[in-house]
């Protein structure tokens, strides 16, 4: 299982609304009004940070409309609508924050 490497973090928010307005802010700065609007606020949320900079992040998502398309049984979670920014890319982050994930 990888780790994320020393200086990086991960943390979990089961739901949108948990998010601080100052998370919120860095999140929607990062990845845009697109991916605002895309995402609900019932939708789980992992940000990535190194030191108080937000590295990368991804979505878990309940009861997706996409879970059935995939085949997936009705209350399954699907991780999506994840992204490492560039200045982070390299460092084995994406894999781990996706690992952590799975271990929530």
């Amino acid at each position: 299982i990888p780790s994320l490497p020393p200086g990086y973090r991960y943390a979990w928010h089961d739901s949108a609304e948990q998010l601080s307005v100052d998370d919120w802010q860095h999140l929607c700065a990062a990845a845009g009004a697109d991916f605002a609007e895309a995402l609900e606020r019932r939708d789980a949320v992992y940000l990535l940070w190194h030191a108080r900079d937000l590295a990368g992040w991804g979505v878990a998502m309940k009861d997706s409309p996409q879970c059935s398309l995939l085949g997936l049984h009705r209350g399954a979670w699907l991780i999506g609508m994840c992204h490492v920014l560039p200045a982070h890319r390299g460092k084995r982050i994406f894999g781990a924050g996706l690992w952590q994930t799975v271990l929530v």
